[in-house]
């Protein structure tokens, strides 16, 4: 798509092959004005310490599953409260924002 389409200089990843679609912009020799990702696993970490991507949209999985069995408890009358629906918490992680608890020890 790259040789086709001259004018593309932004991705937006929902999935994996962050690395990959990095590596293709600079074996092309385009800049990436905005890369923007999802999950902040390994590789991801990687590429946004590199500044390789902009930011990484995040969600705290721990954080979703424990309100997800809060509502299933109080739907089911083991918790008080009359159970809803409330968005999950998203970060944007950027090179400049990093967690403090994924920070390098140097």
């Amino acid at each position: 798509m790259l040789e086709d389409v001259a004018t593309i200089d932004a991705v937006y990843a929902v999935g994996g092959g962050n690395a990959a679609t990095a590596l293709a912009f600079e074996r092309a020799e385009r800049t990436l004005s905005a890369f923007i990702a999802h999950d902040l696993d390994g590789d991801n970490l990687v590429l946004l310490r590199q500044q390789r991507i902009s930011a990484v949209l995040h969600h705290d999985l721990r954080d979703d599953m424990r309100r997800a069995c809060r509502l299933v408890m109080q739907a089911h009358g083991a918790l008080p409260g009359v159970p809803h629906s409330l968005p999950s918490h998203v970060q944007a992680i950027t090179p400049f924002n990093e967690p403090r608890a994924l920070a390098r020890s140097e």
